[in-house]
């Protein structure tokens, strides 16, 4: 079957849209490795306030002479844009953690800093104040894994 010229101008948004699936391949293979995952502390500067389909979206100020001296490495901005998957948001919530955190809180995060595309947001996977941890790593990374699976775009 042939299309009509025209028909391209239907398709082409579509295609382009989606993730592309040897991307996610990609995508996948990095996150699933432990080794990639960085801990950072930092302060959050900037909070959706309420979960997406994605997610929730956080901006954080790291501690970019922290992350030098840990892992040999410059950050090229301290200020960054975050993802914590909608799972991963609503473990934070049901573990109590947005009615003690608010802006300017200080946390220590676990995430992962490869840039997969214009307007790509690091992923969280662990979250802690202090002492208390109210997302662990084994589950933040399987629900990140999880989303990058079933509902990534």
């Amino acid at each position: 079957m042939k299309l009509k010229p025209w028909a391209w101008l239907l398709v082409v948004p579509v295609l382009s849209s989606c993730t592309p699936w040897f991307e996610r391949d990609e995508i996948l293979d990095c996150y699933g490795k432990d080794s990639n995952y960085r801990t950072c502390d930092g302060t959050i500067t900037a909070d959706s306030l309420k979960t997406s389909d994605s997610g929730r979206f956080w901006t954080i100020d790291v501690d970019s002479d922290r992350y030098e001296k840990d892992y040999g490495v410059k950050l090229s901005d301290s200020s960054l844009d975050f993802l914590l998957v909608a799972k991963n948001a609503k473990s934070l919530s049901d573990s109590g953690f947005y009615s003690l955190a608010s802006l300017g809180r200080a946390i220590t995060f676990v995430t992962e800093l490869d840039v997969w595309g214009d307007g790509w947001r690091f992923p969280i996977v662990s979250v802690a104040v202090g002492a208390v941890t109210f997302l662990d790593f084994s589950t933040g990374k399987a629900n990140l894994l999880d989303w990058v699976k079933n509902d990534m775009e």
